[in-house]
């Protein structure tokens, strides 16, 4: 009889731990976005709400898996505001493949500069242009590897700004 006793608790206390893993917060719940159709927006306005009496700092609140899980599926709206289906995601990645197999050059551009004389051609990856709202001849171009340029004649020469500089990473400008 005392077997069986333990036996029922040690069950019920598993299908409690079980049961308590299962954060009913989360959205990647399929019948939220399925059966609901409720939109992108109404979920986060629902989770916000459920967060806004909770210690969202407070470590396992569950505050910052959802916030990746909004980030993460703010990308993937429909025009209607719902999430779109895996189906949809799916066949819009194959035609992305097919198109990058069959697909031929498009444009026809040219590298402008600059240049060095040395076995580096100068060219590199650029990650903001900025034209100054007060004068349209200058320009200024950021790189992740290779800093702050400015130009002064809307694009014909350009002057290092970052050269003397340990780090030299732009991802941003901002004129004032």
């Amino acid at each position: 009889m005392l077997k069986k006793l333990l036996l029922i608790l040690l069950l019920l206390i598993t299908f409690n731990v079980l049961n308590s893993q299962h954060l009913p917060i989360f959205p990647s719940d399929k019948n939220i976005v399925k059966k609901n159709k409720q939109t992108f927006k109404d979920i986060s306005e629902n989770y916000e709400k459920y967060f806004a009496s909770k210690d969202r700092e407070k470590k396992g609140s569950g505050y910052k898996p959802f916030k990746r899980w909004e980030y993460h599926w703010s990308r993937y709206l429909q025009q209607n505001g719902t999430i779109a289906p895996a189906e949809s995601l799916w066949n819009a990645w194959e035609q992305k493949q097919i198109m990058s197999k069959s697909s031929t050059a498009v444009s026809n551009w040219s590298t402008k500069g600059p240049f060095s004389q040395s076995s580096n051609s100068g060219q590199g990856r650029i990650n903001t242009v900025m034209v100054d709202p007060n004068n349209d001849n200058i320009i200024y171009v950021g790189a992740p590897a290779g800093g702050l340029w400015r130009s002064n004649d809307t694009g014909i020469n350009w002057t290092p700004l970052t050269d003397n500089l340990p780090q030299i990473g732009v991802s941003g400008v901002a004129i004032d």
